[in-house]
């Protein structure tokens, strides 16, 4: 088990470089930093969680404490390499929502139409499909909340 977490942490270390695209708004910029923070303090998580030993950190140390407490390292850092994991996504997805070739984000009132939302930026009601591929959606017909990337 430890040889597996050890191998995913170096597979995490490796891919957890702080890249933020420079076009990217300065508040998603931030958001996507932030993620990534997150993600680089999780992985460093897992070392200090590593370098645990029972001896060093328990009062007194029985069979039983030191399986104990072994597991408990080994959950604490297959926690924080999910969290790296999941903040690392985030990141992802944030830039990848605000990409450099969108022209707008746009949040869609309850039941509007994607025709209306082209109308809006293209002055034509006919790029509603750009915008239903730009933004992987299976409706024509928002439900209101999401938040669009309306494509250049």
């Amino acid at each position: 088990m430890l040889e597996a977490v050890d191998q995913t942490s170096a597979v995490i270390d490796t891919r957890f470089t702080p890249i933020v695209t420079p076009s990217l708004s300065s508040g998603a910029a931030k958001a996507a930093q932030a993620f990534l923070d997150v993600a680089v303090s999780a992985v460093a998580c897992v070392s200090a969680a590593r370098a645990l030993t029972p001896a060093a950190a328990l009062a007194y140390e029985t069979v039983a404490t030191a399986a104990d407490f072994i597991a408990w390292t080994i959950g604490v850092q297959s926690s924080c390499l999910a969290m790296a994991a999941a903040a690392r996504g985030a990141a992802a997805e944030l830039r990848q929502r605000i990409a450099p070739d969108g022209i707008a984000v746009y949040r869609p009132t309850d039941h509007e139409l994607l025709a209306s939302i082209s109308m809006r930026y293209y002055r034509t009601p006919h790029r509603w499909r750009d915008i239903m591929r730009r933004n992987k959606l299976r409706s024509p017909i928002l439900a209101g909340g999401e938040l669009l990337v309306i494509p250049a």
